[in-house]
């Protein structure tokens, strides 16, 4: 069994429909929420918790330096 980093996941478009991508990354979704492309209440919640996983990862990658 191979564990999928999260921030290489995909994730079908279903939450930003004024986005023309037919599939986003954790870290495409990051950045839309940064730039207010994308709203974290519209996320389902698999993408939230994947997004919540990420941030939390970068968090801690940044302490440890």
């Amino acid at each position: 069994m191979t564990l999928q980093n999260s921030s290489s996941r995909t994730f079908k478009n279903t939450f930003a429909p004024h986005m023309k991508n037919e599939e986003l990354d954790v870290q495409a979704i990051i950045i839309g929420m940064r730039v207010s492309l994308i709203h974290h209440e519209d996320l389902p919640l698999e993408i939230q918790e994947a997004v919540a996983v990420e941030l939390r990862r970068q968090r801690e990658q940044k302490d440890n330096m």
